[in-house]
C-alpha cells in the first residue's frame, strides 16, 4: 500500500507539473504576442517641432521654387511629363526626387504647385522623404486638395421657377497646396528646419493622380496680432461708403466636390428669398465640416480700404460648441484672430464676431476664402484620439486574457495577469480629466456633448479601485460602450459644419443682416409656406405635361431625387429632347400598374421585383429593343441572370453590391498572422490564434441566411464547391445534392462547433480590434473612413476566402445583390422609355451620379453602381478598387423563378432549426425544406403556366 501511495503521489505531482508547464508556456506566448518591443517608435509632428525648436537660422532666409530642372531622373521611378513640358505626372506607387539647396539655414513651410489631372477621381494623398528620412508621422500621408467650381455662372430653373443646382466640374488649375495634416490635427502647415546645404526632397504616390509643376519653399513666419496689422495699415483710410452685400451662394471655387449651394426655406430674411419656390440661397452646411475644405470668392471692393465684413451664418450643428473658419484676403491670413474665428451655437441665423475687424480690401477684385479649422481643438482631437487608441489597446488585452463576455464568478486574477491595468485605468482617466476641464474653461462642457468622457472617466477610476469587479455586472461591456462613444464624440467634435448667407462690407457704420424674423415677418412668411405646401408638388420634378415620360425612383429620397432631377435637365432631355416627369414614390407599382396610375419607367427595383412583373404582365421585355446587346456589355458577365424569364429580359441592373474582407492589420501583426487565402486557413490557421486571445472574427450575422440575393455563408460554399441552389432545368430544388449537403453542413458547423458569432456591431468590433477580420459590403470602407478615422491606415481590404479547386486554383463565388430599371408593359412610350434606361445606365451618367450622389451624403453615400466603368471612375483608391474588381469578377446571380421567394425563407428555417436546435438532423432538415421548395415551385409554375 505504501509503495502504491508513493507511486500515485509521483504520478500527481508529475503531473500537475505538466500542467503547471503548459499553462506557463501558453502565458509566455500571449504576452510575446502582446509584446510591443519590435514596433517602431513613432514621431509625431509635435515631437518634431519640439526637436528642432533651438535651432539657429538667419532671418535673411528667402523663398524659392525646386521645378522640372531640378528633377533628378535616376533617383525618380518611371514618370510621365505633362503637356506643358514642365511638370511630372505622378501616380500611385511612384516616386519623385528633387534637388534643393539651402542657401541660409531656417525654418520653412513647403508648398506644392500642382494640379489635379482630368482622369482622377480619387483624393489625392501622397507622402514625403526629406534626405531620404521621414521627418515625423504626419508626412506619412498628407492630402493634395483638389478645386471645384460651378460648370456654369448662370443660374439656371425649370418650369415651375425652382432653381436648378449647377454641375459641378473640377477647376484643373495649378496652385499652391502646403504641407500639412491629412486629417487636420494640426491647424497650421508643417514647419520645417533645413540646414546650408544641399538635400533631397522625395515625393510618393500614395492614391491618386495629379501634375507637380514645382516645389515651393517659403520663410516661415508669424502671424501678426491685429494691433500689428492695423499699425501696418495706418496710412489706409477706412472705407467711408455705403454697405454692400455679396451672395455666398456665388462661390468662385472649392476645395471640395460636397460643399454645394443650399437652400434655405425657414427665414424671410434669408436672400434670395422665396416661401415657395426652391432657391440656392446658402452654401456649406453640413457638407462643409471637415478640416481644410476651403470655399473662396471673388468680391470687387469699389476702392481700396479697411472694411469690415458681416458674415450672417447659422450653425446649428454642434451643440453648446463653436465651430472654426480661417479667414485669408487675397490668400493671405491678415491677423492671429482671422486664422480662428469661431461661430457659436444656436438654432437661428447670426452675424458673426468677424464684423468687429477690419481688413484691407484693395480696389477691383479681391479673394475671401474661408477654411476649416479645428483651432484649438485640435489639441483636444489628438488627445482623444491617442486615448481611444490607447483604451481599444488596453480593452483588446483584457479581452485576451478574459473574452468579452467574462464569466462573474470566475477570479480571472487581472492584477497579476496584467499588473500595468490599475496604473493604465488611472493614467487615462486623469488625460480624461484635463479634456473635461478644457471643455468646461472654454464654455463648451455643457449637456450631453462631454457626458461621454465623465462617464467613462467615472468607470475607469471606480474600477481601479478594485480591478476584479471589471468582470462583474457588465463593467466590461460598458466600458467598450463608453470607448464606442468617445469614437463617436471625436467624429462629432471634428465634424465643423456651417452655413452662410451672405456676406456685407461696409466702414464704421456697417449695416449688419437682420437674423431673428420679426412676429409680423416670420407669420407672413409661415402663412405663404403654408399655402404653398397646397399648391407647390415636391413629390414630382419636371414636365407635368401627357407628352413627357413619367419615371418613378423607389426607395430613395429628395437628394437623389435632385440629383438626377438636375442631370435629365441639362443632359438627358437637352439632348434627346424628351422630357422627363420624374417621380418619388413609396407606393406599390403592381397596384399603381393595375389602377392604370403606373409609370413608363421605374427605377431602384429590389432583384426579385422585375421577375415577379413579367410574371404578371407589368414589366416589358427589353431584349427587343434596339442596342440591348451593346448595353449589358456595361455589367459583369453574369448580372443578367436575375432578370431572365422565358429566354427574355425584363430589367437592367442599376447598383450591385457584395462582401469583401476586411482586416485590421496592425492587430494580425501582433499576433503573428496572416490574411487568411482560403476557409480552411480561416479555420486551422488564424481562428486558433484569434480565440487563444478572445478576439473573434466575423464571417456574417445569421441574419445574413435570410437572404438568397447577396453574400451568405451557406451560398458562398455551395458554389465554390461547385452546387447551386436550383437544376439545370430550373424546376426544382439541386439542395437535395451531395455538394449542397456538403456546404450546408460545413456552414452549420461555423456557427455551432467552431461559434463564429451569430450577430455583432460590425463597425464597432472593428474599430476596437475585438474583431479584426470581418466580411461585409466593399462599401463598409467608406463607414470606416467617416466613422473610425483613427484606425486610418491601419486596415486592408481583400478578397473573401475561397475553397481550393483541384487544380489548385482558388474559387471565390459569392452570389451579389442588385437593384434594377423596368419598363412597364403599358408604356406608351417605350421607345422613349429604352433611351432614358440607355442614357441612365450609361457610364459617363452612372459615374456624374455616383460624384454628385457623394457629394451630398459624404463618402458614407458612395454609390455602387452595376456598371463596371463607372465605380473606377468613384473615388475609389487603386487597391480598393483592384480588389472590388477582382471579387466582381467571382461574382454570381440567381435565377428568379416563379415561387422563389420561398427559396429564402425554406433555407433560412433550415439553417436556424439546426443552429439554435443540436437535436435537429441537418441532412433531414436540409431534405424537408428542398422538398417544400418544389413543392412551391410546382404550385406557382401551374399558377403562371410557365
Amino acid at each position: 500500500m505504501k509503495k502504491l501511495f508513493v507511486l500515485s503521489l509521483s504520478l500527481i505531482i508529475v503531473f500537475s507539473t505538466f500542467n503547471f508547464g503548459f499553462i506557463c508556456i501558453a502565458n509566455e506566448t500571449v504576452n510575446d504576442v502582446n509584446s510591443n518591443d519590435n514596433i517602431s517608435k513613432s514621431v509625431s509632428y509635435n515631437l518634431y517641432t519640439e526637436s528642432i525648436e533651438n535651432h539657429s537660422f538667419d532671418n535673411k532666409s528667402e523663398s524659392f521654387v525646386v521645378g522640372y530642372e531640378n528633377y533628378d531622373t535616376e533617383m525618380s521611378s518611371d514618370f510621365v511629363k505633362a503637356d506643358d513640358g514642365v511638370s511630372i505626372i505622378l501616380n500611385e506607387e511612384q516616386k519623385a526626387v528633387y534637388n534643393f539647396t539651402i542657401i541660409n539655414a531656417g525654418y520653412y513651410n513647403v508648398a506644392l504647385n500642382a494640379s489635379a489631372v482630368e482622369e482622377g477621381r480619387n483624393n489625392i494623398y501622397y507622402s514625403a522623404l526629406f534626405d531620404g528620412e521621414c521627418l515625423f508621422d504626419e508626412l506619412k500621408l498628407m492630402k493634395f486638395s483638389r478645386r471645384y467650381k460651378d460648370a456654369q455662372e448662370e443660374k439656371h430653373f425649370d418650369k415651375n421657377g425652382n432653381q436648378i443646382s449647377p454641375q459641378i466640374v473640377q477647376d484643373l488649375v495649378f496652385h499652391k497646396d502646403y504641407m500639412k495634416s491629412a486629417e487636420g490635427l494640426y491647424c497650421e502647415y508643417f514647419k520645417f528646419y533645413f540646414t546650408e546645404g544641399k538635400h533631397t526632397l522625395t515625393l510618393l504616390g500614395e492614391s491618386g493622380v495629379f501634375a507637380i509643376k514645382e516645389i515651393c519653399f517659403e520663410p516661415y513666419k508669424e502671424i501678426l496680432s491685429y494691433k500689428e496689422y492695423i499699425d501696418n495699415n495706418s496710412a489706409v483710410s477706412v472705407y467711408s461708403g455705403d454697405t454692400w452685400q455679396f451672395e455666398a451662394e456665388d462661390m468662385d471655387w472649392r476645395s471640395s466636390v460636397s460643399i454645394l449651394s443650399q437652400t434655405d426655406m425657414q427665414s424671410p430674411y434669408t436672400t434670395p428669398y422665396s416661401a415657395r419656390k426652391t432657391l440656392m440661397n446658402t452654401t456649406g452646411g453640413a457638407n462643409w465640416k471637415y478640416p481644410w475644405d476651403t470655399i473662396s470668392w471673388k468680391v470687387n471692393a469699389p476702392s481700396d480700404g479697411l472694411y469690415r465684413i458681416s458674415i450672417r451664418f447659422r450653425q446649428n450643428y454642434l451643440s453648446g460648441m463653436k465651430v472654426y473658419r480661417s479667414i485669408a484676403i487675397n490668400g493671405v491670413i491678415p491677423f492671429k484672430e482671422a486664422a480662428s474665428v469661431g461661430f457659436g451655437y444656436n438654432e437661428d441665423w447670426q452675424v458673426s464676431d468677424f464684423v468687429d475687424y477690419y481688413v484691407r480690401l484693395n480696389k477691383g477684385e479681391n479673394s475671401i476664402s474661408m477654411t476649416v479649422t479645428l483651432s484649438n481643438m485640435s489639441d483636444t482631437v489628438r488627445e482623444l484620439q491617442n486615448i481611444l487608441l490607447d483604451s481599444n489597446k488596453v480593452y483588446r488585452e483584457i479581452v485576451m486574457l478574459v473574452g468579452s463576455s467574462p464569466d462573474k464568478n470566475r477570479d480571472y486574477n487581472l492584477d497579476g495577469e496584467l499588473p500595468n491595468l490599475k496604473t493604465d485605468f488611472l493614467a487615462i482617466a486623469k488625460r480624461i480629466d484635463a479634456i473635461i476641464y478644457q471643455f468646461e474653461k472654454e464654455g463648451g462642457g455643457e449637456g450631453q456633448n462631454i457626458s461621454v468622457l465623465k462617464d467613462y472617466s467615472r468607470q475607469l477610476k471606480e474600477v481601479a479601485k478594485q480591478t476584479y469587479t471589471l468582470t462583474r455586472n457588465g463593467r466590461l461591456g460598458n466600458i467598450n460602450s463608453s470607448i464606442s462613444a468617445i469614437g463617436a464624440f471625436i467624429g462629432t467634435i471634428r465634424e465643423q459644419a456651417l452655413e452662410i448667407d451672405s456676406f456685407r462690407f461696409g466702414g464704421k457704420n456697417i449695416e449688419k443682416q437682420l437674423t431673428e424674423a420679426s412676429f409680423f415677418d416670420s407669420v407672413k412668411h409661415k402663412f405663404q409656406r403654408f399655402i404653398s405646401s397646397f399648391t407647390e408638388d415636391y413629390s414630382s420634378s419636371g414636365e407635368n405635361s401627357k407628352s413627357a415620360l413619367t419615371v418613378w425612383l423607389q426607395g430613395s429620397g429628395r437628394d437623389q431625387m435632385q440629383i438626377l432631377k438636375n442631370m435629365i435637365g441639362d443632359d438627358f432631355t437637352a439632348n434627346s429632347g424628351i422630357k422627363v416627369n420624374l417621380r418619388l414614390v413609396t407606393s406599390s407599382l403592381v397596384h399603381a400598374d393595375f389602377a392604370g396610375k403606373g409609370p413608363d419607367v421605374a427605377l431602384g427595383n429590389a432583384v426579385d421585383a422585375p421577375i415577379n412583373y413579367a410574371l404578371r404582365g407589368i414589366a416589358a421585355d427589353l431584349s427587343c429593343m434596339d442596342g440591348f446587346q451593346d448595353v449589358i456589355k456595361r455589367f459583369s458577365s453574369d448580372s443578367m441572370t436575375s432578370f431572365k424569364y422565358k429566354q427574355k429580359y425584363y430589367a437592367i441592373p442599376e447598383t450591385q453590391n457584395f462582401d469583401v474582407m476586411f482586416c485590421r492589420e496592425d492587430v494580425l501583426n501582433e499576433l503573428g498572422l496572416k490574411v487568411p487565402d482560403t476557409w480552411d486557413e480561416l479555420v486551422t490557421d488564424t481562428l486558433p490564434v484569434i480565440r487563444q486571445n478572445n478576439l473573434e472574427i466575423g464571417i456574417g450575422t445569421l441574419q445574413s441566411i435570410q437572404s438568397m440575393t447577396g453574400y451568405n455563408i451557406f451560398t458562398t460554399l455551395l458554389y465554390q464547391n461547385g452546387g447551386t441552389i436550383y437544376d439545370k432545368d430550373l424546376k426544382s430544388s439541386a439542395l437535395d445534392s451531395v455538394v449542397a449537403f456538403k456546404a450546408f453542413k460545413k456552414a452549420l458547423s461555423y456557427y455551432s462547433e467552431y461559434k463564429f458569432p451569430q450577430s455583432y456591431d460590425v463597425l464597432n468590433r472593428f474599430r476596437s480590434g475585438e474583431m479584426p477580420i470581418v466580411m461585409s459590403g466593399f462599401t463598409f470602407c467608406n463607414n470606416l473612413a467617416v466613422g473610425a478615422p483613427e484606425i486610418s491606415g491601419l486596415w486592408s481590404m481583400y478578397n473573401i476566402p475561397g475553397t481550393v479547386n483541384e487544380d489548385g486554383t482558388i474559387n471565390r463565388t459569392q452570389v451579389f445583390s442588385s437593384t434594377a430599371s423596368v419598363i412597364l408593359e403599358k408604356s406608351e412610350k417605350k421607345n422613349e422609355a429604352w433611351e432614358f434606361l440607355k442614357w441612365w445606365s450609361s457610364t459617363k451618367i452612372q459615374a456624374r451620379y455616383g460624384l454628385e450622389l457623394e457629394a451630398v451624403l459624404g463618402a458614407a453615400g458612395r454609390y455602387s453602381s452595376a456598371n463596371i466603368e463607372a465605380v473606377s471612375l468613384l473615388p475609389w483608391s487603386n487597391k480598393q478598387l483592384a480588389v472590388i474588381e477582382s471579387q466582381r469578377s467571382c461574382c454570381v446571380s440567381l435565377p428568379q423563378l416563379p415561387g422563389s421567394y420561398f427559396t429564402s425563407k425554406a433555407i433560412n428555417n433550415a439553417f436556424l432549426s439546426c443552429v439554435l436546435n443540436s437535436d435537429k438532423l441537418p441532412r433531414e432538415e436540409l431534405l424537408y425544406w428542398s422538398e417544400q421548395i418544389d413543392l412551391e415551385l410546382e404550385r406557382k409554375r401551374k399558377e403562371f403556366e410557365y
